[in-house]
C-alpha cells in the first residue's frame, strides 16, 4: 500500500473530531478530514474558535453535501463558495495589514514583541473544508494582532483608547466571516430544501438541512449578542444565552402589572 493511502487517524484525532462536532456527526462522516495542532493565547482568539469554528465548519460542508446532488442548483454553490473566499481574502488582507503595521511601530521604537497570555489553549482541529483551513489562519493572525496592541500599549506606543479600537476593530473583522456565511447559506438551504421534497428519502440531504439550520440560528444568536454587547462564556450555546435573556425580560415585564395590581 503506498503512503499516500495509509493515513491513519488515532484516538487523539477521534477525540478532537468528537470534542468539535460531536458524536452523531462524527459517526455519520465519511468524508476526508486533516488535522492541524493550533495554540491559542489571547481569550478572544480561542472564544472565537470554540464559538464558531463548528458552526461555520458545518455550514461550509453543506456545499460539498449539496454539490453531490442532482438537479442541484450549481450557480448557488459556486456564488456561495465565491463570496466565502472573497471575505476571507479580504479578512486575511486585513489583518495582515493591521500586524504588519504594528511591528513596525515596534521595531522603529526599538522594542520587542514582549506581551503575552498567561494561558493559551492548545487544540487539535480538524479541518473538513478548505475554506476552514484559511479561516484558522485568520485566527492565529489575529492573536498575533493582539499581542503586538498589547505589546504596543504596555511600552507606550499606543494608548488604551487606541488599543481598545484595534481590538474591536480586529474582532468584528474575524466574527464577521460568520455573518457572511449567514446571510448566503439561507438561499443554498432554501435549494436543498426544494431537492429535499424531491429526494426526500435522502437522509444525508436532512441532517444536512437540519444541521445547516442549526447553524443559522448559531450565528443569528452570536450577532444579537454582539448588538447588546454580551460575551458568551466559553463551550456556552448563543442560542440558550440569547433565549434565556429574552424569556428572563418577558418573565420580568409580564410581573411588572401583576405587581402594579397588588393593593397597597
Amino acid at each position: 500500500m503506498s503512503t499516500e493511502s495509509s493515513i491513519l487517524f488515532d484516538d487523539r484525532h477521534r477525540r478532537a473530531f468528537s470534542e468539535v462536532f460531536g458524536n452523531d456527526y462524527m459517526d455519520r462522516f465519511t468524508d476526508p478530514v486533516v488535522f492541524r495542532e493550533a495554540e491559542f493565547y489571547s481569550p478572544p482568539v480561542w472564544q472565537e474558535y470554540r464559538q464558531n469554528y463548528k458552526v461555520l465548519s458545518r455550514n461550509l460542508f453543506a456545499e460539498i453535501v449539496y454539490r453531490r446532488r442532482r438537479g442541484f442548483n450549481e450557480e448557488i454553490l459556486t456564488n456561495y463558495i465565491q463570496i466565502s473566499a472573497t471575505k476571507l481574502d479580504a479578512i486575511q488582507k486585513l489583518l495582515t495589514g493591521k500586524r504588519d503595521r504594528l511591528r513596525e511601530v515596534v521595531t522603529a521604537n526599538g522594542h520587542q514583541v514582549d506581551a503575552g497570555y498567561l494561558h493559551s489553549r492548545k487544540f487539535m482541529v480538524p479541518i473538513i473544508h478548505s475554506h476552514m483551513m484559511q479561516f484558522l489562519k485568520i485566527l492565529q493572525l489575529q492573536d498575533e494582532v493582539l499581542q503586538l496592541t498589547g505589546t504596543c500599549s504596555l511600552n507606550g506606543l499606543l494608548s488604551a483608547e487606541e488599543r481598545k479600537k484595534e481590538e474591536v476593530q480586529t474582532k468584528a473583522a474575524v466574527r464577521s466571516f460568520s455573518g457572511t456565511i449567514r446571510n448566503e447559506s439561507i438561499k443554498m438551504r432554501k435549494e436543498a430544501q426544494r431537492i429535499h421534497a424531491e429526494q426526500s428519502d435522502d437522509v444525508e440531504l436532512k441532517q444536512t438541512i437540519d444541521a445547516q439550520k442549526a447553524a443559522e440560528d448559531h450565528a443569528d444568536a452570536q450577532l444579537e449578542a454582539d448588538r447588546r454587547g454580551i460575551e458568551i462564556p466559553d463551550n456556552a450555546d448563543p442560542v440558550a444565552v440569547i433565549a434565556g435573556l429574552k424569556a428572563a425580560k418577558e418573565q420580568q415585564a409580564n410581573a411588572a402589572p401583576a405587581a402594579e395590581a397588588v393593593p397597597a
